[in-house]
């Protein structure tokens, strides 16, 4: 069973499920209200609006509601890389909450939700693979529900774009990119937590402060995108101090040096 975390959701500029932005709702959503029983209704699309998944797709990752997905996608068939330097395209989230269920709050009501990895080697948000079949925000909902077992919307643009260095891939792979990855990392404004999700026996999920989440975070890069939106939201305060110059910062344009993801 899943349960609602807070009871509404409202904003300027998510007012679509898949969280994609006002002028696009028509496109992304009139397709899939049917099958998305409260979808919002349908609005003229645009020239420049994206075209919305299947119905059955906006279901599995709205806020609320529709059916939960029962297993994670496996293998790299599908796997989208970069064209011109052969990194492998990852997207994310940084799931959050406010205390209670409140609809907001401060720096203290907040709490976001971190998992373990599979080998138990630390705490990190959840992210993947951004396959060929979906747009990069379903992607970075996919692997969240999967991961994590939240649903809920993103926030645009993402917090960042991260050029970062799979030390596993690298060990493993005898590839040109040899590991490196370009992260894009959003945050979720978490609707739902599922009881039951697809990896829910091989991690751990744990919401925490800010500051436990800075502190408990074994990526550098996923640490500096949290100090980034909650600065930029007015909660840096909660914040430990981030310390000297860290490890890895966003993508900044070709040339910038990946780093260990």
């Amino acid at each position: 069973m899943a349960r609602a975390v807070f009871s509404s959701f409202s904003s300027p500029t998510l007012d679509c499920a898949l969280g994609r932005p006002r002028r696009e709702l028509g496109a992304c959503c009139g397709t899939a209200a049917a099958a998305a029983p409260g979808a919002p209704a349908a609005a003229p699309a645009d020239a420049g609006a994206t075209l919305c998944p299947s119905p059955a797709l906006w279901a599995a990752y709205a806020p609320f509601g529709g059916p939960a997905p029962t297993s994670s996608r496996v293998g790299r068939d599908r796997q989208r890389y970069d064209l011109e330097t052969g990194a492998r395209l990852v997207a994310g989230c940084i799931p959050f909450r406010f205390k209670g269920g409140a609809g907001s709050g401060g720096a203290d009501e907040v709490e976001v939700l971190l998992i373990s990895s599979r080998r138990g080697s630390g705490w990190a948000f959840p992210k993947g693979g951004w396959e060929d079949d979906e747009s990069l925000e379903e992607a970075a909902q996919r692997e969240t529900v999967e991961e994590a077992g939240v649903r809920g919307a993103i926030e645009l643009p993402p917090v960042g774009v991260f050029d970062v260095r799979s030390a596993k891939d690298a060990a493993r792979l005898d590839t040109a990119h040899r590991g490196r990855c370009v992260a894009h990392l959003f945050v979720m404004r978490v609707g739902e937590e599922l009881d039951a999700w697809p990896e829910l026996g091989q991690r751990q999920r744990r919401w925490m402060s800010l500051r436990e989440a800075s502190l408990s975070c074994r990526h550098q890069w996923m640490r500096d995108a949290l100090h980034t939106w909650a600065e930029a939201r007015g909660w840096g305060g909660a914040l430990p101090d981030s310390g000297a110059a860290s490890d890895q910062a966003p993508q900044a344009g070709a040339g910038a040096a990946p780093r260990a993801l």
